[in-house]
């Protein structure tokens, strides 16, 4: 098929239908009804009765779900964003269903509460939004690669090995500020310092991330000449 038979947004037909639901273009309409000889297993009378029982374990079922993670700089890539949140997925969704699965896509653009980001959450909660779509069947990760550098999260908890090496390289004002944020946690299965929740204005903690994350690249340096730390 041509590109325009796909609904591309270079001009001509692909213009007309991409302003259509993508179940409604020729193409992705036939794809859409199409027999691929895959459906939902019909229960069994024990399956059956065994679930209306809420004995669930009893039912063969096997993984249902496809569960997608979109990662991506946000800013420069909206456009392909909105484009998959309100017309590739809904299409996938009713795909999905047709043969006895269910989508799910991951968007996080929505996903982080004010809370979690300011406890410094995000970065732990993108990873087991990513473990979560790993357990599910078929394709778990799309990568949107542009050419804008993504945001570099300070670790939220660090070795208490490894950060005791690191105050060894540090002057007195670095490791000053290394003190402020990081609390050792004594209390973990191993010891390790945890950054703390910052009470800065989202503004004065941008600036204060960027001095944390150039101490600990340059400490970590001296501690470790040899090793390959990327910026």
């Amino acid at each position: 098929p041509s590109l325009d038979e796909y609904g591309s947004e270079t001009g001509g037909q692909g213009s007309k239908a991409e302003r259509q639901p993508r179940r409604e273009r020729n193409f992705w309409k036939e794809r859409l009804h199409e027999d691929i000889g895959v459906g939902r297993r019909k229960l069994n009378q024990t399956e059956l009765l065994a679930t209306l029982r809420g004995r669930l374990q009893v039912v063969d079922s096997p993984r249902r779900a496809i569960r997608v993670f979109i990662s991506s700089t946000f800013t420069d890539t909206a456009g392909e964003r909105n484009l998959l949140l309100h017309d590739v997925f809904p299409y996938l969704d009713e795909y999905a269903r047709k043969h006895g699965y269910l989508f799910q896509g991951s968007e996080m653009r929505w996903g982080i509460r004010e809370y979690a980001a300011k406890e410094n959450m995000t970065s732990d909660m993108c990873l087991q939004e990513i473990r979560a779509c790993q357990d599910s069947v078929g394709v778990n990760f799309v990568l949107l690669s542009t050419q804008k550098y993504g945001y570099q999260p300070l670790p939220r908890r660090i070795d208490q090995t490894i950060f005791d090496r690191v105050l060894e390289f540090t002057d007195s004002n670095e490791k000053l500020a290394l003190s402020r944020h990081y609390c050792l946690d004594v209390n973990s299965l191993e010891p390790e310092y945890v950054l703390e929740m910052s009470h800065l204005s989202q503004q004065e903690w941008s600036k204060m991330e960027s001095v944390l994350r150039e101490i600990l690249k340059t400490c970590s340096l001296r501690a470790w000449p040899d090793l390959d730390i990327c910026d």
